[in-house]
């Protein structure tokens, strides 16, 4: 009985630690949203090159007062582009961290049941360990009552004379 209980909790906590370490591994759809995020990423700073450039060759023909409202308006626009790119940023982030403490809390869960299974097994270990001595003392005890009965049936038989006998010291 002892041996399966260890073998199973062995199972258990290994099987434990392997999903544990399968959540650590980025899952094939996490991976494919960081490589879209990652292209996204490249294509808007490409983009960003592009439009500069073509800005710089229009500011080239253009008047000193002409500059001035072509910059003005590109910073509005760059400003406006710069949140809303923040803003998915941020929201990346919350998604991120969302799915990092979800994962924590799995862990956590995980060592949790794990703990409680190495607590039920000492425990039933312990209570094995306590009736095995309950059945040792009872089968000493046992074992000493019949010892001392059987020096009192010596020692009863050693004074009592026998038919036919006197008893010792009488003779």
């Amino acid at each position: 009985m002892k041996n399966i209980t260890l073998s199973t909790l062995t199972l258990i906590l290994l099987g434990t630690l392997t999903v544990s370490s399968a959540d650590t591994t980025p899952s094939v759809e996490q991976t494919q949203m960081q490589t879209q995020k990652q292209e996204q990423n490249q294509e808007m700073r490409q983009q960003h090159v592009e439009t500069m450039n073509q800005m710089k060759e229009k500011m080239a023909t253009m008047s000193p007062e002409e500059r001035q409202v072509a910059v003005e308006k590109m910073r509005t626009e760059m400003q406006t582009t710069g949140q809303a790119h923040a803003g998915e940023h941020n929201q990346n982030q919350e998604m991120s961290h969302t799915r990092t403490m979800t994962q924590q809390r799995s862990r956590n869960q995980e060592m949790q049941h794990s703990e409680k299974m190495q607590q039920g097994q000492q425990m039933a270990q312990h209570q094995q360990g306590q009736q095995m001595m309950k059945e040792h003392q009872m089968g000493s005890g046992n074992m000493q009552q019949q010892g001392s009965h059987n020096e009192q049936t010596s020692t009863r038989d050693m004074q009592q004379p026998q038919e036919g006998q006197t008893p010792r010291g009488q003779h």
